[in-house]
């Protein structure tokens, strides 16, 4: 409250204080306000809401493409037993795309 006094006087009445968050939870928070937003505007006017955005974790193209990006980058520093996992983790998400078909045509070095 102490900040108020600075702001302009159309601020000052019913102004909130301001909560700093991390970035990560600044974005959590966003969505979730939006979409309550959202809601609550398609409920007024009577029309269909639409489905909430996914966050970026909920992508698993997406942390499939990090994780390989993330084998690029790191490259023999990474321990072999991480690679594994994390290669696994990309070809799961592969198969999820593209089928067990195509994942069995990949050579063995592969895996």
């Amino acid at each position: 409250s102490c900040y108020r006094s600075f702001l302009p006087n159309r601020f000052q009445p019913g102004s909130h204080d301001v909560l700093l968050l991390c970035v990560p939870c600044h974005h959590r928070a966003a969505l979730q306000h939006g979409n309550r937003v959202k809601k609550t505007l398609a409920e007024e006017i009577g029309v269909k809401p639409q489905p909430a955005l996914q966050g970026k974790g909920d992508d698993p193209k997406r942390a499939a493409r990090m994780s390989a990006l993330g084998l690029l980058k790191g490259g023999d520093a990474i321990p072999e037993e991480r690679i594994r996992s994390v290669f696994l983790r990309i070809l799961d998400a592969w198969k999820a795309e593209h089928g067990e078909m195509q994942a069995a045509a990949l050579p063995d070095s592969f895996l």
